[in-house]
């Protein structure tokens, strides 16, 4: 497509107000010309001050419309102040994006890449502006063109990718999924207060690039945090009645994934959780026989009393099924408010499905649900995919998955029960123990309020896994995780800046695939993805050094820092030779990213 120039020079002194700086894309070399700007089309050139511009659509597969920007800038008489390029929306006259690349000398060139948040697919037009200021006090400024592309993602459910199995697409093209929330139960939250908001929430995590949170059907969390948790049963002056459902708890969830989706988030849905019943929770819970007008102790394998967690012992009520205690007094009424929920959730394409939470009992309870909601989804003509999530064995073992055909991924959270290099050590096992049946590995609760907990999700990105969340912080304080607290933001928005560099973490191949291109790592936390030869995106835990191994690319490359907690870019480096020296800048987290 042509796109269009507007040339103009002089002296113009104004300010471009920035909203928010994303990658620099590097790698275009800079031509040899006058000071000021020229705009290329597809097949012409045309010279001017700056001596080129191109603006170039690039597909995502996210709601962002993306664009890169290749420009260069010479000039033998004066030296640089600065470059700035501005993305506008020409249609609505909205300014998208500012980026400001570092510069230095009499020339520059780079290709940056701009986003026009939330407007994939709409078929505006945009312009980018190219602003250079040298020392002697001159401006110049060139703009070029270019309209973004009206074609709406291809409709298609989230499932296993057909060409990389190890991960998942959804709207037909392959995606990594990251995310966090502020509660292991978010439906409970809509219509709360700002602070406790469910959409809220999925606000914030889709503005960090974020598309991926945890749902259990859970309702532990009564009067707590800003809101009323409800009960899925209605209540009687006599007791609940397990035959009539409270009309409310099911629109929370219908509201909450209908407002996931418009956002392209994919939510993980967890039917059962031990940890809802026993102790006091049992006490006043619908299930327990003692509160229901529906069936008693007398008639049920049901106790009115248990004080057990789930890690001492496991509930009757998760024993119900032919295989274990086979109570299908109870059964009857579990899978009734199970298919209520398939009523539901049948409707949208962005959920997947985990039978339970840290599943300690027999894998029999996971296989009849698991079983159930295949049938369940058979009669309904749709196609669901299954979990999970064991942990009985070595903090969460992917056997089950591998050894029964009604799971289609392994969802390995609790290996972040470990911390460090035992947490990676875990993952990289279960990813290579999934080689023989490949398929997504999920970890959707990554533990710990500390600079490790931060980590967690670095690492499951490094180890190959298809989807990692932040677990739970709703107070500000920890409460076994880093939600969307500001440390897990500042990581989140990095880790989408990363995988938009590499193409995904499903173009890339993971650490353990690659470590011995790192040299001297010495036991520090320093984990990489790479296409070995294209790009190398590399994170550092804290301060360190070690070597890169770069040989597979024929040239010098250029090294581009991330300051992650402080969401900044350091100044770029151009390094030469087949080992380069990764050194962070300063202690805290970084992510580097190493590109010929």
């Amino acid at each position: 497509m042509y796109k269009e120039a507007k040339m103009t020079s002089g002296n113009n002194d104004r300010r471009i107000p920035g909203r928010r700086s994303f990658l620099q894309q590097l790698g275009v070399a800079g031509a040899v010309g006058l000071a000021g700007c020229a705009i290329f089309g597809d097949n012409d050139q045309i010279e001017g001050p700056i001596t080129s511009l191109r603006l170039t659509e690039v597909e995502t597969d996210n709601r962002d419309a993306a664009f890169d920007a290749a420009w260069s800038v010479s000039d033998t008489g004066s030296e640089l102040s600065s470059v700035q390029l501005t993305l506008t929306n020409l249609d609505t006259g909205e300014q998208m994006d500012t980026v400001s690349p570092s510069v230095s000398g009499d020339s520059a060139s780079d290709t940056t890449r701009l986003v026009a948040s939330g407007e994939n697919g709409e078929g505006h037009q945009y312009e980018v502006e190219c602003l250079a200021s040298y020392s002697d006090g001159r401006t110049e400024i060139e703009t070029a063109t270019e309209t973004e592309s009206e074609q709406p993602a291809a409709d298609g459910p989230i499932q296993p990718s057909a060409d990389s199995p190890r991960y998942w697409e959804y709207n037909g093209q392959p995606i990594t999924l990251i995310g966090g929330d502020q509660q292991d139960n978010p439906f409970q939250y809509i219509n709360s207060d700002d602070d406790y908001d469910a959409i809220t929430w999925l606000d914030t995590l889709a503005s960090l690039g974020g598309n991926f949170v945890r749902n259990v059907m859970s309702d532990r969390d009564s009067v707590k945090f800003g809101t009323d948790n409800i009960y899925a049963f209605d209540r009687t002056d006599s007791g609940y009645d397990l035959t009539q459902f409270n009309t409310e708890y099911f629109d929370r969830l219908d509201t909450y994934l209908a407002e996931a989706q418009s956002r392209e988030i994919i939510v993980s849905i967890e039917l059962w959780d031990g940890w809802d019943l026993y102790g006091d929770r049992w006490d006043a819970h619908p299930w327990n026989p003692a509160n229901n007008v529906t069936y008693d102790e007398s008639t049920t394998t049901l106790e009115t009393a248990w004080t057990d967690d789930p890690i001492q012992t496991t509930n009757p009520f998760f024993k119900t099924v032919p295989s274990l205690n086979d109570d299908s007094t109870v059964r009857q009424y579990q899978e009734a408010f199970v298919q209520r929920i398939l009523d539901i959730t049948l409707h949208y394409d962005n959920v997947i499905y985990l039978p339970h939470n840290e599943r300690r009992g027999a894998l029999e309870w996971s296989l009849y649900w698991a079983n159930f909601l295949k049938d369940a989804a058979a009669d309904a003509g749709r196609e669901i995919y299954i979990g999970e999530m064991n942990d009985k064995d070595n903090h969460g073992s992917v056997q089950p998955s591998l050894s029964r055909d009604v799971f289609e991924f392994a969802e390995v959270s609790q290996h972040s029960e470990l911390n460090g290099e035992d947490h990676f050590t875990d993952l990289a096992a279960s990813y290579d123990e999934l080689a023989s049946q490949p398929m997504p590995m999920n970890a959707v609760k990554n533990y710990d309020c500390s600079d490790d907990g931060a980590a967690m999700v670095w690492r499951c990105l490094m180890a190959g896994a298809a989807a990692a969340r932040y677990h739970r912080g709703p107070l500000g304080d920890c409460d076994w995780g880093i939600g969307l607290q500001d440390k897990a933001k500042v990581h989140l928005e990095t880790q989408q800046l990363v995988l938009n560099a590499v193409g995904g973490a499903y173009a890339v191949q993971p650490h353990q695939e690659i470590n011995h291109l790192i040299e001297n790592r010495d036991g520090k936390e320093v984990y990489m993805m790479a296409d070995p030869g294209r790009v190398y995106a590399v994170y550092f835990k804290g301060a360190g050094s070690v070597g890169l191994d770069v040989s597979d690319v024929n040239g010098n490359v250029t090294v581009e820092w991330r300051d992650i907690e402080n969401r900044s870019w350091a100044s770029s480096k151009t390094l030469s030779g087949e080992v380069v020296t990764l050194t962070t800048p300063q202690s805290g987290h970084w992510a580097v990213l190493v590109r010929p």
